[in-house]
């Protein structure tokens, strides 16, 4: 089980809380509402969190379930950086993460947080 908590230049947007199988789910159906609104998942995903952004860090107004997987797919497919835990942050999904998002003119910056041991193993 894994908590994330987003927020916006520190303003709290979302959290979310759930097991790998429901990210799969949600990702899954993220990938295919972006195929259905005929936009590359990943394109979709920058162009929401640009979007949010110039709302003030809020959702806009309609479909907030796909804005916020919008947000998770970003961060999951991002790595991690650290040699203790390699790959994608949704390769670790288990701990609970504090994920900061600082948008401008260009694309985002993701400060995140993890719980990861302190030694680093699992």
């Amino acid at each position: 089980m894994s908590t994330i908590k987003v927020a916006f230049n520190g303003k709290p947007l979302f959290r979310w809380n759930g097991t790998a199988a429901d990210m799969d789910g949600a990702m899954t159906y993220f990938e295919e509402f972006a195929a259905d609104s005929g936009v590359a998942p990943d394109r979709l995903a920058q162009s929401t969190v640009k979007a949010i952004a110039a709302n003030g860090g809020n959702f806009l107004p309609t479909k907030q379930p796909p804005q916020m997987w919008a947000v998770l797919y970003l961060f999951l497919d991002k790595p991690t950086g650290n040699p203790n835990f390699p790959g994608l942050f949704r390769d670790h999904l288990g701990y609970d993460f504090h994920i900061d998002i600082h948008s401008g003119d260009e694309e985002a910056h993701f400060d995140i947080q993890a719980s990861w041991p302190a030694e680093g193993h699992a």
